[in-house]
């Protein structure tokens, strides 16, 4: 089929103890599109309460990344760590490499991710906190690891998901 043989589907969200993950409801709903595309087995409810009880441990008062990786089986893994106050205005910088708008894998958030992480990295090392991809147009996409929003005429979008965007919560 040309697909990596192993990737899993990842899910990343805001939460905290007494509001649970923020727009759970949105991201599930994302991580079971793409595991229907590929699949792969997801036991929704399970998965849901297993993300509530994650978020009923955390430390009160303060605000986690919880990550869900959903691996081919139908297994999952769920991390939470710290998230940092946004300390902004950030920097970010232009990717060297244009993204395929046509790669299958840009409409999902998965661990094929190779020129995303990597675009990030190098920003992360030049005193940056993301990278922007255009694609092969020349067509403004996506960030390493945050969706694209820009206000224009007082209105926010977002680039279209045929520019190679992923959809978005």
């Amino acid at each position: 089929t040309g697909l990596p043989q192993e990737f899993e589907l990842i899910e990343t969200m805001r939460a905290t103890r007494k509001e649970g993950c923020v727009l759970l409801q949105r991201h599930l709903a994302r991580l079971t599109a793409s595991a229907q595309y590929f699949g792969i087995a997801c036991d929704l409810p399970e998965l849901a309460s297993a993300i509530q009880s994650a978020c009923a441990v955390l430390d009160a008062g303060k605000a986690y990344r919880l990550r869900v990786t959903l691996g081919p089986t139908g297994t999952w893994c769920i991390q939470a760590s710290l998230l940092a106050p946004p300390t902004g205005p950030f920097c970010v910088f232009i990717a060297k490499v244009a993204l395929d708008e046509d790669d299958l894998f840009l409409r999902h958030k998965s661990t094929v991710r190779t020129h995303r992480d990597a675009g990030w990295k190098d920003a992360e090392a030049r005193g940056g906190f993301d990278c922007i991809f255009f694609n092969r147009r020349g067509d403004l996409a996506q960030a390493g690891r945050t969706n694209v929003f820009l206000k224009l005429d007082g209105r926010w979008t977002t680039p279209p998901l045929a520019s190679g965007a992923l959809p978005g919560v």
